[in-house]
């Protein structure tokens, strides 16, 4: 049983195990998330679906198949981007997918506060996230460097948790006077 096959089926189970198994690509066997949590947004089944969908379509893709002479994508990239999926939509609001024409693929966002994209590989991964405010944070590394709290940090700057104003209703019930009636 796969990480996917259990993020399918059990939210719960995949919360707890999926640092000892959400990467199958023997480049990746030592990917360890560093702490897990119970995310605030669970996965939602419809999207990991249509996630996974696109990225068997991605496997799918030959040599050159964007005309320019693009790189397949390695059944590596695959697993690593569908693990990482799944780690994603724990946290994240469902990415732009996109194959590349080096062999690797996209995951990307877009808000009012910035832009962030993360490139997967067989054995590595790049991170880019801009907020508005900021010129950028850049981080790379092998694909095991790619953590929770690093992931966590695309939502926190992008789509932080929205706090709600106090009511400002106020309602107030009095007593009937029996003479005024």
């Amino acid at each position: 049983m796969t990480a996917l096959d259990l993020a399918i089926g059990n939210y719960e189970y995949v919360a707890r195990y999926l640092p000892r198994i959400a990467f199958s690509s023997p480049a990746s066997e030592q990917m360890r998330l560093r702490t897990v949590r119970r995310p605030a947004r669970r996965v939602i089944h419809m999207e990991l679906h249509a996630g996974l969908a696109i990225l068997d379509g991605f496997a799918k893709l030959g040599p050159d198949w964007d005309g320019y002479g693009a790189l397949p994508l390695e059944p590596g990239t695959i697993a690593n981007a569908k693990g990482v999926l799944a780690m994603l939509l724990a946290e994240c609001p469902f990415p732009d997918l996109v194959p590349n024409s080096n062999g690797t693929i996209s995951f990307e966002w877009e808000s009012g506060r910035g832009i962030a994209s993360l490139e997967v590989g067989a054995t590595r991964f790049a991170l880019f996230i801009k907020s508005a405010e900021s010129r950028g944070l850049s981080v790379g590394g092998v694909i095991g460097d790619l953590t929770e709290p690093l992931v966590a940090s695309i939502s926190a700057i992008l789509f932080p948790a929205q706090n709600s104003a106090p009511s400002m209703t106020r309602i107030e019930f009095r007593g009937v006077n029996d003479a005024s009636v």
